[in-house]
């Protein structure tokens, strides 16, 4: 038998039914009795719950709720459910009778069908698949609410924990849980765990636990999309400005400006290069676009968390992040250079596999400041390409050879002439590809000092003067040729940023 608390107590039931009087919830039950005329009661067994009709109800208005209980309590009924009754409360003599007897009355809410209830506890009386189903089609149909309605993700895991009788953890499973991942954007978000039992039941929970990991699925994206809006409407802006002339520029303005799009101040920028998107998604161009607006979207809250005003656009794959100031900031660079740091560990965190070049700009006033601090960034990250450095970011300031050396990098055609030149060096693999790029720029730095290249290196003269000669026998080119040594020397310190 079981006991008439669960029964009553079951969320799939206790949704549907008005509690009276709860004197018999100790009592044990192992039946279900629909009756369709109270007189029927004197017929009801001592370990049933009797449900009464809308019928039978009409004549209690007749017969009266007191007789009723009395003949309930010579029966030794332990509940008695009463069908289209709207009073608030039990009549004083009939709840003094329920109590004294140990009877539970309940009131059947409008609209339950009556049908479903009988069997719904049934189920719960006979345990086992058929009590489980029926708590799962009660978790599914919240669910199915839920997804089409405003609601807590934490409210809807409570009330599915409650009505299926089994305690649902927001966290990966451990060894011997049933576990349901909750994934938005292509990224993993979260968890619903739930312990598992190793029988049949485990089919039905892990059903029930993927369906509530979808639902909410949609209500992050669903927020998500919501906090972007305005986001995405400045994003939008201030990648125009960074693509058109500086004509159709200055006629964006006034559109920049009602978005909030700082574009009067001083403004500094970081570019994030995603490497290998395509390979990450095998190729799917819209899964790579979505994952690459993820990721802008990580790296403009790791951003934020550091302080000051952020904004984020998009040139193409590439990510770019904007620090406005009102007034000229001191050391700005170097401060967003420590702020890049932080964006692409916090990156490299959630996506490990992700290979990111990055470049910072100066920082400069105005919208023509913002064209050329995202210009200077864009340097700073073919620098870091160029020196294969992923994953740091390459500051573009100051005036000296450096500046000079990323200029001349970031043209296109430069950049297919040193990546041909030292196309056989890259073959070696990146330590020793480091390494020989480290003695060539050592010898051409100190062309008539040999004994001064070996010491920078901390090798004997003689094993330089070896490696050296090999190297340029490996690359095909003359070390006593002058463009030779010229254009090699350029290559190398490009490398060396």
């Amino acid at each position: 038998m079981t006991q008439l608390r669960a029964v009553m107590e079951a969320p799939h039931i206790a949704h549907a039914v008005r509690v009276l009087c709860a004197a018999g919830h100790d009592r044990d039950v192992s039946r279900v009795v629909l009756l369709e005329d109270a007189h029927g009661l004197v017929g009801a067994s001592s370990d049933s719950i009797v449900v009464l009709t809308t019928a039978a109800s009409r004549d209690l208005a007749r017969y009266g709720l007191v007789m009723a209980v009395r003949r309930a309590a010579t029966r030794s009924i332990p509940a008695l459910c009463l069908t289209d009754f709207n009073d608030q409360n039990l009549p004083s003599t009939a709840r003094d009778l329920a109590i004294h007897y140990g009877i539970t009355v309940v009131a059947i809410s409008p609209g339950v069908d009556l049908a479903q209830l009988i069997t719904a506890a049934h189920d719960e009386m006979l345990g086992g698949v058929g009590r489980l189903l029926a708590r799962a089609g009660a978790a599914s149909e919240t669910l199915n609410r839920a997804d089409v309605e405003e609601s807590s993700v934490s409210d809807v895991v409570a009330t599915v924990s409650d009505e299926l009788g089994i305690r649902i953890t927001a966290r990966a499973p451990a060894v011997g849980e049933l576990g349901a991942q909750v994934i938005v954007d292509g990224t993993d978000e979260a968890w619903f765990t739930v312990p598992a039992t190793r029988s049949s039941d485990d089919v039905i929970t892990g059903l029930v636990l993927n369906r509530l990991a979808q639902v909410a699925e949609h209500h992050m994206i669903a927020a998500r999309r919501a906090s972007q809006r305005p986001i995405l409407s400045r994003a939008a802006v201030l990648s125009e400005l960074l693509l058109t002339d500086a004509d159709n520029a200055e006629r964006l303005v006034p559109r920049a400006r009602r978005l909030g799009v700082p574009i009067d101040g001083w403004l500094t920028v970081i570019r994030l290069e995603f490497d290998n998107l395509g390979r990450l998604t095998r190729g799917d161009e819209v899964l790579s676009h979505e994952l690459a607006l993820t990721v802008a979207a990580r790296a403009l809250d790791a951003a934020t968390r550091h302080g000051g005003s952020w904004h984020r656009a998009a040139v193409g794959s590439a990510a770019i992040l904007v620090r406005a100031d009102r007034t000229e900031p001191k050391s700005m660079v170097g401060e967003v250079t420590e702020v890049a740091r932080a964006v692409i560990a916090d990156v490299k965190a959630k996506f490990p596999d992700l290979v990111t070049y990055c470049g910072v700009g100066g920082s400069y006033l105005g919208i023509s400041g913002l064209r050329t601090s995202a210009a200077e960034a864009g340097a700073g990250a073919t620098a870091a390409r160029a020196a294969k450095q992923p994953d740091r970011p390459f500051a573009y300031f100051g005036l000296g050879f450096r500046r000079m050396l990323l200029q001349f990098y970031a043209l296109e055609g430069s950049r297919a002439m040193i990546d041909h030149l030292l196309e056989a060096i890259d073959r070696l693999g990146p330590r020793k590809s480091r390494e020989a790029i480290r003695t060539l720029e050592a010898f051409l730095n100190h062309p008539h000092s040999p004994s001064r290249a070996a010491a920078e290196l901390g090798l004997h003269r003689n094993t330089v003067a070896y490696r050296v000669r090999r190297l340029f026998e490996f690359l095909e080119l003359d070390p006593e040729d002058p463009e030779h040594r010229l254009m090699l020397q350029l290559a190398c310190r490009v490398r060396s940023l």
